[in-house]
């Protein structure tokens, strides 16, 4: 059977505030009607996309489940039933994967433990049984640890989870900003070292965000001025590309990697909306929408061939993905 990952956005709110985070006050609350109905749609589109062959893996993603967003009891108890369900398929072989996100930034993650250990007792023996089950949490050097709290405290539990669960994969995303490239080019971070630190695999993507009443060019060089470092400078940005193809080529195909992508989404809005975005995943540059979906029903293609929103630096209109694929030729 081909690979065929479905993520489903069960509710924006994420308590994590990321200062870059494109969803912007959406994280902030989700009404409790309106996260029981994106729980509910979640059941029913799973039970439909894995008992009629739809889906092979699953993915569910906020916003965030761990930080205080289940404090109402009704919500924990029916998103605990959607685990049960996911894990249910795993251990009987209907879904070959399940994906999990985690902020892992803020608490003890007391709901997060609850839920490994389920899955601990639900599907034994996991990877003998190439059932497989990957935590998905993010990583940036600016923007999503507001204090130095906040970052040991996701450290903790990255050690903690790889040391109690050992049968549970770990994934971090990290946003291409140019803090990272800096950081990076003059040696203060390191992909390997990170990797194997904390145990984890890891994904790239470029940086991102929606302007509202204002153009790409100048929603780029403004957004940089409020939060830091964000979006790319082209020269520092090639160098960077170039030092990971000649010492770390395994990390530079973790950029936009579509084996490490879900095909399709299944979005819940603040407003109980539940639409579907279809990826083509064999071309990261194509977006093909039943039900057009926030950002990809604006996607502007280029000349190139790729998205606008690849055209990620501050100081021209070049394409990052078309520099990307310039490296890769050199491979």
């Amino acid at each position: 059977m081909s690979r065929n990952v479905i993520q489903y956005e069960v509710w924006k709110e994420c308590h994590n505030r990321c200062t870059f985070c494109f969803l912007a006050e959406d994280t902030i609350y989700t009404p409790k009607e309106v996260k029981l109905s994106g729980i509910q749609n979640a059941i029913d589109q799973i039970k439909h996309d894995v008992e009629t062959g739809v889906a092979n893996g699953v993915a569910l993603i906020g916003g965030d489940f761990w930080q205080g967003e289940m404090a109402d009891e009704e919500v924990r108890t029916r998103f605990f039933e959607l685990l049960k369900l996911c894990y249910g398929y795993l251990r009987d072989k209907k879904l070959n994967a399940m994906w999990l996100t985690a902020t892992l930034t803020i608490g003890d993650q007391h709901d997060l433990y609850e839920a490994l250990d389920l899955f601990e007792e639900m599907v034994p023996n996991a990877i003998e049984n190439e059932r497989y089950m990957w935590l998905c949490t993010s990583y940036d050097t600016i923007g999503r640890f507001h204090t130095p709290k906040m970052l040991e405290t996701w450290e903790y539990h990255m050690k903690n989870i790889g040391e109690k669960y050992p049968n549970i994969h770990k994934n971090s995303s990290l946003i291409i900003t140019n803090d990272l490239v800096k950081k990076t080019l003059s040696g203060e971070f390191d992909f390997v070292k990170f990797e194997k630190e904390f145990g984890t695999e890891i994904y790239m993507k470029t940086p991102s965000h929606h302007f509202d009443n204002m153009d790409w060019k100048e929603g780029k060089k403004k957004f940089n001025e409020m939060v830091g470092d964000f979006f790319l400078e082209r020269t520092p940005t090639i160098e960077f590309l170039q030092k990971l193809n000649e010492t770390q080529p395994r990390i530079l195909e973790k950029i936009m990697n579509n084996e490490l992508r879900a095909n399709s989404l299944v979005g819940h809005s603040n407003k109980g909306d539940f639409d579907l975005m279809i990826r083509d995943q064999k071309d990261i540059h194509k977006n093909i929408s039943s039900n057009p979906y926030d950002a990809i029903e604006k996607a502007q293609i280029e000349d190139c061939g790729h998205e606008k929103q690849y055209q990620c630096y501050i100081d021209c209109e070049k394409c990052f993905m078309c520099d990307l694929q310039r490296i890769f030729k050199i491979l």
